[in-house]
């Protein structure tokens, strides 16, 4: 190697080695991150990368684009005025699938839930009887996996139970019917779940403490792989913080 060539060898390697040259430092303690254990902090964690991240934010979306695709009925068995209903809640279902499909990729924990509502004919398609009643699944959504805790049974193999948090914030919005704690009120928000959650209000109501768990039945949650000592998922977005 020739002396030029030598001296621009140097050059180049004193450009990467100066932060004030490039902005960057390349040395044993770049490689330092230390994971949150506790997984809802981890959760948080990949919420924010997503978010700022260009690179990890693109990836997720592009997977989430290739993964769900326009949803379409068949026909099949169905006779037109089914098809009507099914077509009719294409859309919901669709956007459904989407934000699943993010939180799947992000959390690794996805519990869904949907209510029913009751509706005329005509508010899901024109050519519907106005005056027949139907009852369709509505207002789907999921659990945040930031509110969740999971525990695995100490008897029965692979098997979890999963519970909801309650803060101390909203324990006493609900005991103090509507009032928060710096004072301001909201009754419309209270009466609302008075209405559609009388059994959780009450158990709210008549519970001690500053936290409470609460054990969701009758669920069906979606989980990616996980530890066989560990009942929690792993996140996909995990082994990028530890490159």
């Amino acid at each position: 190697m020739t002396q030029k060539r030598i001296k621009l060898a140097k050059a180049e390697i004193n450009v990467l080695n100066d932060p004030q040259q490039s902005g960057l430092l390349f040395n044993t303690a770049v490689d330092k991150m230390e994971l949150p254990k506790d997984y809802q902090k981890l959760v948080k964690m990949c919420r924010f990368f997503y978010k700022h991240d260009p690179i990890a934010g693109t990836v997720v979306n592009k997977m989430v684009d290739c993964a769900i695709t326009p949803v379409r009925n068949r026909q099949a068995l169905a006779n037109e005025d089914e098809l009507l209903v099914y077509n009719s809640m294409v859309g919901l279902m669709q956007e459904f699938f989407r934000n699943v499909c993010l939180e799947y990729l992000l959390s690794g924990l996805v519990i869904p839930h949907y209510e029913w509502a009751k509706v005329s004919g005509n508010k899901l398609h024109p050519s519907l009887n106005s005056r027949r009643r139907m009852w369709i699944q509505d207002n789907f959504w999921f659990r945040d996996p930031a509110t969740l805790v999971v525990k695995a049974s100490p008897v029965i193999p692979n098997k979890k139970y999963f519970f909801v948090k309650v803060d101390s914030a909203f324990i006493y919005f609900i005991q103090n019917k509507g009032k928060m704690k710096d004072g301001t009120t909201d009754k419309e928000t209270y009466n609302i779940l008075v209405k559609n959650y009388p059994d959780f209000v009450k158990k709210v109501e008549e519970s001690k403490g500053t936290k409470i768990e609460f054990l969701l039945e009758d669920i069906r949650p979606i989980l990616v792989r996980c530890f066989p000592e560990d009942p929690y998922p792993i996140p996909y977005m995990e082994n990028i913080f530890q490159t």
